[in-house]
């Protein structure tokens, strides 16, 4: 697993996974790039590259660690095969462990809490049966989309099954929650004409 995660090249990322991280990567670029003009105007191509890995490669901890996770996930059986986020049983266990990271702020005096977002796809069965599986697959794959878009990188989110799913929202209030999907994840739904019914 180790040795898997060492070879991580940007297209092991899902699309959402490098949005994620572009804001920062393009920071790195930049400051790698304080050259003088003179400098820039002699670079070569192999250059450009080479400082373009270099920022990659200060990326890399982190995006080793969560790929490490998944491949993890997916020997355990905790991976949705077709939206590849987590699954209910995966989602029990971030469960469990933001119950237990939020015990240990309380005990210690800080203030910790978290929102759960659980919706379902409205008339997913119809839409299975007259236009075929294919586009019930990729409806749910829009949804799972959706919902990377909007959750942080500390938040959990799962297709607990059928067309159902969850978003764990960590250290989010319930009224912050729903200013998240009003504003942002319902006009991505509305966008690819999803249809569901949401419940925190």
């Amino acid at each position: 697993m180790d040795h898997n995660s060492s070879s991580l090249n940007p297209t092991d990322l899902r699309l959402s996974d490098l949005k994620k991280i572009h804001k920062t990567s393009s920071e790195i670029v930049s400051e790698l790039s304080e050259e003088s003009d003179e400098k820039k105007a002699h670079s070569t191509i192999q250059q450009r590259r080479k400082l373009i890995r270099i920022a990659w490669n200060k990326l890399i901890p982190r995006e080793k660690e969560h790929k490490k996770e998944v491949v993890q996930a997916i020997q355990e059986g905790e991976i949705d095969p077709l939206t590849r986020l987590g699954n209910r049983t995966r989602f029990k266990k971030n469960m469990g462990a933001e119950v237990s990271r939020i015990t240990r702020e309380q005990i210690n005096g800080n203030p910790a809490y978290a929102t759960v977002i659980y919706l379902d796809l409205n008339d997913f069965g119809k839409l299975n049966n007259t236009k075929g599986h294919s586009a019930g697959d990729e409806a749910l794959i829009d949804v799972a989309d959706a919902l990377q878009k909007v959750a942080r990188l500390t938040d959990s989110v799962a297709r607990l099954g059928g067309d159902e799913f969850a978003v764990l929202l960590s250290n989010m209030s319930m009224s912050e929650t729903q200013t998240m999907v009003s504003e942002r994840l319902m006009p991505l739904f509305e966008i690819k004409g999803i249809k569901s019914s949401i419940g925190a």
